[in-house]
This record gives C-alpha cells, sequence and structure tokens, in this order.
C-alpha cells in the first residue's frame, strides 16, 4: 500500500467510526457534526483527485485544496455560534471562509461527479442577480453579493443546510453499510438468486440483472454499488447470450437505477423526503413499494421482449444452492434488523448502526468466507470514499436550494406548475 493509499485509507477508517460513534453517542450539536462530515467529504474527494493525478501542479491544487476544507469546516465549526449570531453582519473573514467553501464545494463536486451539477449550480446562484432584470414571471429578487455569499455558506444554510444534514444523518451510515456489503462477500447471495429467475425465461441473463439489482438496490440504495456487484457479472453473460453490447449496458443501467427507489433504503430520496416533509419514513417506504415493483416489471417485461426479439436462446446457468444458503444471512439479517427497527421507531442513523452491526458479526460466522481485516478495512474506506462524494454533492445541491428560496424561483416554479 503507498503512502497516498494509506493516508486514503485512515482518513475514510475515521470518517467512518466518527460517523459510527455519533449514531449512538451526540458527540457535536447538528451545525457541528455537519461541519465535520463536510469536511471529511471535502478531504476525501480531494485525496483521492490527488492519487489519481500525475500532474505536478495539480497534486499540489489538491492537496491545497484539501488543507483549505479543514480551516474552512473548521472554521465553521467552532465559530458557529457567534456565525448564527451575525448572520447578516458578517466579517471580511467570514466573507472569505463563505467564498472558498462555496468554491471548494463545487470543485469537489466536479471531482466527484463531473461538470453537470456544479454548472447547474452556479447557473442557479448567478440567476437572481440577471433575473432582477427581467419581467414577469422571469423577474426574481436578489440580495447584496456579501448576503448572498452568507446565505449560501457560513449563514448556515445554503452548504450547511437540511440537505447536507440529510447526508451527514441518514445517509452516509448506508453507503457505509453498502460498501461493507461488498467487503463480506454478499454478492455470491445476490448472483446466485438472480440466476434462479433468469434460468426460467429466454432473456435469463437480462432478467438476472434485473432481479440481482433489485435486491442489491434494496439494501444498498447506489447506481454505483448496484453496476459494481451486478454488472461485472451480468453484462457480460448477456453479451454472450446475444445481447448487444449497448443493450446489455442499458439493462444493466436501468435496472440499477432502479435500486435508488426500492424500500427500505433508497438513496437519498426516501431519507430527503423525511427530513424535508416531516413524513415518517417508514410510511414513505410502504408506499414506495408499489411503484418500486412496478418499475423493475416494466425492466423484465422489456427484457424479455428484447429477448424473443433476438431469438436468445435459453441459457441454464449453474445454480450453487449451498452458496445461495450460506450466503443469505448476509443479506437477510441486515435487512430484517433495518425493518424491525423502523417499524419500532428507532433513527434512521441508529438502524444504519446496527445493520452494520449485524452485517459484521453474521460475516464472523462462516471460517471458509470469513473477510480479513484488510477486506472489513477496504470496506469501510469505499463505503466512506462513496459517502463522501454524495456528502459534497449534498452541500452543492444546498446551494440551488437555497437560491430557490431566498430568490423566490421555488415559489415561481411551483405556481407555475400548479398553473
Amino acid at each position: 500500500m503507498g503512502k497516498m493509499d494509506l493516508i486514503i485509507t485512515v482518513t475514510g477508517l475515521a470518517m467512518a467510526a466518527y460517523h459510527l460513534v455519533f449514531s449512538q453517542y451526540l458527540l457535536q450539536g447538528p451545525v457541528e457534526h455537519s461541519s465535520t462530515h463536510l469536511g471529511f467529504s471535502l478531504v476525501l474527494v480531494f485525496m483521492g483527485a490527488l492519487k489519481d493525478s500525475a500532474h505536478k501542479y495539480r497534486r499540489v491544487f489538491f492537496l491545497t485544496a484539501a488543507i483549505f476544507s479543514l480551516v474552512a469546516t473548521g472554521y465553521v465549526g467552532v465559530l458557529h455560534d457567534e456565525l448564527e449570531e451575525r448572520v447578516w453582519f458578517n466579517t471580511p473573514a467570514d466573507l472569505v471562509i463563505g467564498v472558498i467553501t462555496i468554491l471548494l464545494v463545487l470543485e469537489a463536486t466536479r471531482q466527484a461527479f463531473g461538470l453537470l451539477v456544479p454548472l447547474f449550480a452556479v447557473m442557479v446562484v448567478i440567476y437572481p442577480f440577471v433575473g432582477r432584470h427581467f419581467p414577469e414571471p422571469f423577474y426574481t429578487t436578489s440580495l447584496s453579493l456579501a448576503k448572498t455569499i452568507s446565505n449560501l455558506s457560513v449563514g448556515l444554510s445554503g452548504i450547511y443546510g437540511p440537505i447536507l444534514s440529510i447526508s451527514a444523518n441518514y445517509i452516509f451510515l448506508f453507503i457505509l453499510f453498502g460498501g461493507l456489503l461488498q467487503a463480506t462477500g454478499a454478492t455470491g447471495f445476490f448472483l446466485e438468486a438472480g440466476k434462479m429467475i433468469g434460468n426460467r425465461f429466454r432473456g435469463g441473463p437480462g432478467l438476472m440483472a434485473v432481479a440481482g439489482s433489485a435486491a442489491v438496490g434494496s439494501i444498498t440504495g447506489s447506481v454505483a454499488a448496484n453496476i459494481a456487484i451486478t454488472g461485472s457479472f451480468t453484462i457480460p453473460l448477456m453479451k454472450k447470450a446475444g445481447y448487444k453490447p449497448a443493450q446489455a449496458a442499458a439493462i444493466e443501467a436501468a435496472a440499477s437505477n432502479g435500486g435508488q427507489i426500492m424500500p427500505p433504503i433508497m438513496g437519498i430520496v426516501a431519507f430527503g423526503m423525511a427530513g424535508v416533509t416531516g413524513i415518517p419514513y417508514v410510511k414513505i417506504i410502504a408506499m414506495a413499494l408499489l411503484p418500486a415493483i412496478l418499475y423493475f416489471f416494466c425492466c423484465g417485461v422489456y427484457v424479455q421482449l428484447r429477448a424473443e426479439q433476438l431469438k436468445i436462446p435459453f441459457t441454464v446457468t449453474d445454480i450453487d444452492v449451498k452458496e445461495l444458503a450460506l450466503s443469505s444471512p448476509l443479506f437477510l439479517v441486515p435487512i430484517t434488523v433495518v425493518i424491525v427497527l423502523l417499524i419500532r421507531g428507532y433513527t434512521v442513523m441508529h438502524c444504519g448502526f446496527w445493520a452494520i452491526v449485524s452485517l459484521i458479526a453474521v460475516s464472523l460466522i462462516r471460517r471458509k468466507s470469513r473477510p480479513s481485516l484488510r477486506d472489513f478495512a477496504n470496506g469501510f474506506t469505499q463505503g466512506a470514499i462513496t459517502g463522501a462524494q454524495i456528502g459534497v454533492m449534498c452541500a452543492a445541491s444546498g446551494l440551488i436550494v437555497s437560491t430557490f428560496v431566498m430568490s423566490g424561483l421555488g415559489v415561481k416554479l411551483s405556481a407555475g406548475i400548479e398553473a
């Protein structure tokens, strides 16, 4: 393991340990917790970019960005009480930190997800300054530049608003759980279960992708994890069966995307709705179950019709019944723990903690497939990296939400849709 890999691993493990402990003990207040979560997220994203960059000046840039990330989030974490008191009368230092934080979030989001999200965020933030010169219905109000910077960052809305809080309190532990799920070898259960469905229809490998993605998505809520777990197996199998490469990739992409709406985890969707609307999480996932089933049913119908059109022969894949039975607890026990705790009214963060604990406990039972310490470390680290990427995107989304609120764009859009 290289020096950079070691730093990323230690940082990822520290982020995972902090969130696990925080789920059981209130180490900090809400603002400090969000600031710590954002600090870890920014540093992990920039350290990953530094590792992947071969250019000297880019490496210096990413290292500098990681250092400034600690400074900016530390400033907010330490001075949050004063920042709340002087929200409309910020000092020059506050505004400098605000600008730095905004730029860091946009750049980290670009590194994690490409240019689209940060570019859209910048367009939304700039629009009120232009929109105040437009006639209705395009007219918007805008604050001064200083107050806009405050609202978007150090005023503890915008970046530090409810979207980042959702990432820190709801999403991260389940993304961590998804990373650990891969490390413990639970993929064997998903693949063998998918084969049982795939062997009965002409669209075999394609239906295997749909069924496997539904199972993986229900417990990870992550498109990336879904594709990594199921796609590496199902795409080559689909191509071998007779699907064109583009068709195989499209089937896997569509099925894996459905993982975001498959209860009980549902990625950021259910957590965001629960956090913003106040509707109980259990009620949201209950209402989401039927639409999710219909989504995967439609994917399956498409796969079967395409298989009939292409005259794909029936493919019978050997099913390792023993592996299916022995690996099933890795999926069934944590999902049962999550559902039972949710029904009993425990917080989502508490459920995520015990899902991880139960998964680790079950994975240690089988000596043959017991993960090593390195496997556990890699699982926690990869989960933390994915969670960090989602964290910076949530922070960037906060820029968009805050601008919609303070400019009146949100009211205009909702009224326009209604009209």
